[in-house]
């Protein structure tokens, strides 16, 4: 049975860009951000995210979709 792994924060120390990857399962292959998309930066600071930030981006993305 495939084990759904916690959300990681992705930020761009450079720019200050983050999003919220989340993958459904530990048995899928998923492509997360290798590079910041907007200054290209190889060097993204990965973490496990917060309550508050997976709060925030999932109020993001409900406010782009209206």
């Amino acid at each position: 049975m495939p084990i759904k792994p916690h959300p990681k924060l992705m930020q761009c120390p450079n720019c200050g860009w983050q999003t919220i990857y989340a993958p459904r399962s530990d048995a899928l292959i998923e492509h997360r951000p290798e590079t910041c998309p907007k200054c290209g930066n190889k060097e993204l600071d990965i973490k496990q995210a917060g309550i508050a930030n997976l709060a925030i981006s999932l109020i993001a993305s409900l406010l782009k979709r209206n």
